[in-house]
Order: structure tokens, then sequence, then C-alpha cells
């Protein structure tokens, strides 16, 4: 009978631990942008009645579940979620790069008689990251 208790005890207390078990994790919906960038975290951490702290590693932080955040200079941020249930804690380190703003720049061929056609040529560079769109507004329609 003694055996049996023991056995019994022992079940009892590893399913605790099982089910008690924390474990941090996290997604960011855009991991690198340009300085004002601003990020949404989707908490992602398994267990109960957990608590959130997060550290933006910019001074800010939060203790909401799912936060967002901007951020408003250019570096590489590393991102760290520490959860717990008051038992057990668990933590994890993500990051976010944040790039400063690309220096616009062109030139116009806009030598001739009107109408004329003038060809554009962008010289805009970007310090941190490569620009990959570019949107020309010629106050016409076009």
């Amino acid at each position: 009978m003694l055996k049996k208790l023991f056995f019994v005890t022992i079940l009892f207390l590893l399913n605790g631990m099982i089910l008690a078990q924390v474990t941090a994790d996290f997604a960011i919906d855009d991991t690198a942008g340009c300085v004002s960038h601003i990020v949404k975290f989707t908490n992602l951490s398994t267990g109960s009645n957990l608590e959130y702290h997060w550290d933006f590693d910019n001074g800010n932080s939060s203790i909401l579940e799912n936060p967002e955040e901007s951020f408003n200079q250019a570096d590489t941020f590393h991102i760290k979620l520490v959860v717990t249930d008051g038992v057990d804690t668990d933590s994890i380190a993500k990051k976010v790069y944040v790039y400063d703003l690309p220096i616009v720049d062109f030139v116009a061929d806009n030598k001739g008689c009107v109408p004329f056609e003038t060809q554009f040529t962008d010289l805009s560079t970007s310090e941190g990251g490569e620009i990959v769109d570019w949107r020309w507004d010629f106050r016409n329609g076009f």
C-alpha cells in the first residue's frame, strides 16, 4: 500500500511539473524598417496565468500581452520578453533592425524648349539598408 501511495504521489508531482511549464516566445510583425518604425509584438508564450515583461532595448518596457512599440533611432534592438506564472520563469530575445531614413537626391536633364521630355536619375543613398522602392510624384497626376 505504501508503494502504491508513493507511486501516485510521484505521478501527481510529475503531472504538476509538466502542466506548470512556462515557455516564452513571441512574433514580430516587421523586423526591419526606417526610423519611426512601429512594430507589433504578438505573444506566443505557453503556460497558465502568465505575467509579461517586455524590454524594447530603447529605454521603454511594457507589461501588456501584445504590445506595440515605435523605434525612433537607427540601431539594432534586442527585444526581450520575460514570462512568469509566479513559480516558473522563462525568457527569449529577438532582434529588430532600424535604419536611418534614406537621403533623397536626383538630377533632371531638363534642357530644351517647352514642351520637352526630361529624364530623372535617382542619386538617393541609404547608410543602413537597401533602397527597394521608389515613388515619383510629379504633381500632375502621373
